[in-house]
């Protein structure tokens, strides 16, 4: 027990040796940011080790600054992560094998590890970001549907994708940061005492601002979503139902 226990930590140590090495290359631009490189940071995020996990988490995140890929490749990573190969125009990520990692993502029985991985792409986005990423998964994943460039009723690969998406849109992680509560209770907002000096007046009026620019946001946000869900999301969920109801 104490040999198997030794060669689990010399094999823990040197996979975060090498992703912690890895890492410093991409940041330091030795080593070119590719897809395989990327994919293989966002499949380690489910990693059973717990320790690789936090490694790679914490690499991706630093990585991220610097050219966030979760947003920009979003939409493709559903595809990869799902191994599916009929996406008329995410040919990448259907050439890249998804099952060469020791622990399983395809399939509906992996969904929550999946899930794991996209929420954490999504706190790597602001808000914009998120908005853009909203309606690009639309254009991108569930349009084709409806065209029928992608057919479904012997696509159970594609059907994981939609399984993904429409769990996706429902994730805490994609709302807007406004909706995202924090730890801490907000502290209401007390008008300035009649005595108070410049400083607690410019302080009190930054926390007004910066609650008024809250109300604004999530002004925003409903709307945007309310406006998708009319025009977008309805038409495209009652083509794909009729697509896979009798499936």
């Amino acid at each position: 027990m104490d040999g198997w226990a030794t060669r689990t930590a010399i094999h823990t140590f040197v996979r975060g040796d090498v992703s912690n090495q890895l890492h410093n290359l991409l940041l330091n631009e030795h080593l070119q940011w590719n897809p395989e490189v990327f994919y293989q940071f966002l499949t380690s995020i489910s990693d059973p080790n717990p320790e690789i996990r936090e490694w790679v988490r914490s690499c991706l995140r630093s990585l991220m600054k610097k050219r966030n890929q979760c947003f920009s490749d979003f939409s493709e990573a559903i595809i990869f992560l799902n191994a599916c190969h009929s996406h008329p125009r995410f040919k990448v990520a259907a050439k890249l094998d998804n099952q060469g990692v020791e622990f399983a993502l395809v399939g509906r029985e992996c969904a929550d590890n999946r899930m794991e991985i996209y929420s954490l792409m999504f706190k790597q986005m602001v808000d914009d970001q998120k908005r853009i990423t909203y309606a690009r998964i639309l254009e991108q994943i569930l349009m084709p549907v409806v065209t029928r460039d992608v057919q479904i009723e012997a696509n159970e690969a594609y059907r994981n994708v939609l399984r993904d998406v429409f769990r996706i849109l429902g994730l805490k992680e994609m709302q807007f940061s406004v909706f995202i509560k924090n730890t801490d209770e907000e502290e209401e907002l007390e008008e300035p005492e009649e005595n108070a000096d410049a400083d607690q007046v410019e302080e009190e009026n930054q926390r007004k601002a910066e609650k008024q620019n809250k109300a604004q946001r999530k002004e925003l946000w409903i709307k945007f979503r309310q406006e998708i869900v009319r025009r977008t999301l309805l038409p495209v969920s009652s083509s794909v139902y009729r697509q896979v109801k009798y499936v």
